[in-house]
């Protein structure tokens, strides 16, 4: 799409409700997978447990849990906003705090992106008719094309718009896993941020990179969020 003098203009897509047109993008849209903990349950060992997680919601804030009690409690919930109002509260109340993982807020991101790496991109183990229901919103994300896509939720500022002026993260990081749909091979890892260049490892994104941006903002969030530690 170009303008009257030329220049392109990137359409945007927003969601929210999971009924409504494009809800196969929120985190509560009822596409499972199993998947490793991630943390003190060590999702790179092999012989680690799998989870059935119902939805990408049960899945990031179950991660959350110090124990593995509190983690299964969160699975086990019947509806995506109990799972959402629990894991919130383990984040942000002070009695609760303490069973809340350490260092939280500097792998946020990288959980929230493994999630949708799986809601999106993993194979079940089970689960009659998820394969074709993954095959189906897989091919939705990559149909938004190169669309700027938004969170339209008016009381999360950081994952997504709030008033208006929010971060959208969870729109950036959908985006970067529709261009992993699409083949391309994202520099962010699955372990860490390969972007972080403070200690003196890392890698650069190509100069085609369709969400370079995006990987430099994940960078300098994590970096951010060191320092605030």
């Amino acid at each position: 799409m170009s303008d009257s003098i030329g220049c392109t203009v990137r359409p945007v897509i927003f969601f929210f409700i999971r009924e409504e047109p494009y809800g196969f993008l929120s985190n509560f849209e009822r596409t499972g997978f199993h998947a490793r903990p991630s943390g003190l349950y060590s999702q790179d060992d092999p012989g680690a447990k799998q989870y059935w997680y119902p939805t990408n919601e049960h899945f990031y804030q179950s991660q959350k849990a110090l124990t593995q009690e509190i983690h299964d409690d969160i699975v086990s919930l019947s509806k995506a906003t109990l799972a959402m109002e629990l894991g919130r509260a383990l984040e942000r109340s002070k009695h609760l705090q303490k069973y809340c993982k350490p260092h939280w807020r500097r792998v946020m991101l990288m959980v929230m992106l493994t999630g949708i790496r799986h809601k999106f991109k993993t194979e079940p183990l089970s689960g009659f008719g998820m394969k074709d229901r993954r095959k189906i919103i897989q091919l939705k994300l990559i149909n938004t094309g190169d669309a700027i896509l938004h969170e339209n939720n008016p009381d999360d500022p950081f994952w997504g718009l709030g008033d208006g002026t929010g971060d959208s993260w969870l729109g950036k990081l959908l985006m970067i896993v529709r261009e992993e749909c699409k083949g391309w091979s994202c520099p962010v890892d699955g372990v860490g941020y390969m972007l972080c260049h403070t200690d003196g490892g890392g890698r650069d994104p190509p100069e085609d990179c369709p969400v370079k941006d995006i990987c430099y903002e994940m960078a300098e969030y994590h970096r951010m969020a060191e320092r605030n530690e």
